[in-house]
């Protein structure tokens, strides 16, 4: 019964055996491969190339980068590429018994060898030699095995890459959704935002230079322009930050990433020149990742993207509503028209001053423009009496209230004077900040009575809506 236990113990230490391959590959090999390694497992690549200095190629924290004769963050795809040419090489065929020192096969001093680093340090090592005589392909050696390899001719063509090439040309890596918070420190401003909300449509929240929203699309778009930023060039020779212009960078821009140490990017001076010694010069900004040691030649069109204020990071929106739920608007203005309108299930309808059907694109203008209204500048954020006199919102030239559908309090915005410039000093009732809006609004306030009302060609009905309650008399 003893060749019973032998069995067992046979096909456990094949079960175990198939489990360590498994594990330390972590894929089957297809029929045909010299190797059969897993590309995941890779940590070290050498390229030795006749007349070149040897390329080193490092897996860190499981990056690919670049140990020599450069240093710098690779190119993840690219390098990947290069480890299968061996991890899954396909010779074409192999012959024993040939004298692998002959110079017919050029394995001598062959032309390129490849060795990846893989596991727990086991090596593969394949040496390439000369052209066979039928051509796309070539012989080849793989150590440790005495046989003469036929392996396609692409083998050499993915391993012979030149150093410069295989740098990673995006600034950095990163997912949108991973940035938690971003700062943009100009010689003359900070300014910070941070995420308040998770979702395909997270709040932003500025948070310095003061506490208000955010500017959800401008966020985005700045954060967009760092993830898509691209280097045109990398500098070679040595030089010193100051000579960079990175002692005193024209934007220092840094993002809180979900699990990640902080990434700060600087901008350092402009320059004119070649990207890569034979392109024509181009103006290009001297930029600085704090996840690479390199420093990128990036088109100096990117600035103005990056240089962002409070202003441009701000929710810019004066009122926070939706025109959709928009029961009620009335009108009180000191010169122009006084009136008021109400949704009803069949549309909207004039209840003073006089009641009639209302022009629905008239209504529908007016609530455009309502939820629309933004910021085209900050006058205060505390305003005093002497600034509300100051831009004639002591006694506003207009008020307008909106009520919402579920809001038990109206909103209220009250318009000032017009400016200098043709605007409109304008605030509402939910704080003490006054800004100067666009003219658009008050040129669609409808100056006498029949602009309300409809006409014969003006009866598009609405969705049905709640009706709201009859308003006291004004």
């Amino acid at each position: 019964m003893k060749w019973r236990y032998t069995v067992a113990a046979g096909l456990v230490f094949v079960a175990l055996l198939a489990w360590v391959l498994t594990q330390e590959r972590g894929r089957v090999a297809e029929e045909g491969e010299a190797f059969g390694i897993d590309a995941e497992v890779a940590t070290k690549l050498e390229v030795q190339r006749t007349g070149e200095e040897p390329l080193i190629l490092e897996k860190v924290d499981g990056d690919w980068r670049l140990v020599a004769p450069i240093e710098g963050l690779a190119d993840q795809e690219a390098v990947l590429r290069m480890v299968k040419a061996i991890a899954e090489l396909k010779p074409n065929s192999s012959r024993e018994g040939v004298d692998l020192a002959s110079a017919d096969f050029g394995l001598a001093a062959p032309d390129l060898v490849g060795i990846l680093h893989y596991g727990s340090g086991r090596t593969a090592q394949v040496s390439v030699g000369v052209d066979t005589p039928i051509g796309a392909s070539r012989y080849a050696k793989i150590e440790g095995r005495d046989k003469l390899y036929i392996v396609p001719a692409t083998l050499r063509t993915s391993l012979w890459q030149e150093p410069d090439k295989l740098r990673l040309k995006n600034l950095a890596k990163f997912e949108e959704t991973d940035v938690q918070g971003v700062t943009v420190q100009t010689p003359e401003e900070r300014v910070s935002v941070v995420r308040a909300g998770e979702g395909d449509e997270p709040r932003w929240d500025l948070t310095e230079p003061l506490q208000t929203r955010g500017d959800e699309w401008n966020i985005k778009q700045l954060i967009t322009k760092l993830k898509d930023m691209r280097a045109e060039g990398f500098v070679i020779e040595e030089r010193s930050d100051a000579d960079l212009g990175m002692d005193k960078p024209q934007v220092t821009l840094t993002l809180a990433l979900r699990d990640r140490d902080d990434l700060t990017v600087t901008v350092g001076s402009q320059t004119k020149q070649s990207t890569d010694g034979s392109a024509p010069e181009m103006d290009v900004l001297f930029v600085r990742s704090s996840e690479r040691s390199e420093v990128l030649l990036v088109k100096a069109d990117v600035l103005e993207g990056l240089v962002k204020t409070a202003f441009d990071l701000r929710d810019k929106s004066v009122v926070q509503l939706d025109r959709d739920e928009v029961l009620r608007l009335k009108v009180e203005s000191k010169q122009g028209l006084n009136f008021s309108v109400a949704r009803r299930p069949a549309g909207w309808i004039v209840e003073k001053p006089n009641v009639a059907e209302a022009s629905q694109s008239k209504i529908d203008n007016l609530l455009w423009d309502i939820e629309d209204l933004s910021a085209k500048s900050y006058v205060t954020e505390e305003a005093t009496d002497q600034d509300l006199r100051g831009c004639g919102l002591m006694v506003p030239s207009a008020v307008l209230t909106v009520t919402l559908r579920g809001e038990d309090t109206p909103i209220k915005v009250y318009m000032g004077d017009a400016t200098e410039d043709g605007d409109y000093y304008c605030m509402t009732d939910q704080s003490k900040r006054v800004v100067t809006i666009s003219r658009f609004l008050v040129d669609d306030l409808p100056q006498k009575a029949e602009d309300l009302e409809a006409s014969a060609t003006d009866m598009t009905p609405q969705s049905p809506m709640p009706m709201p309650p009859a308003e006291a008399p004004m």
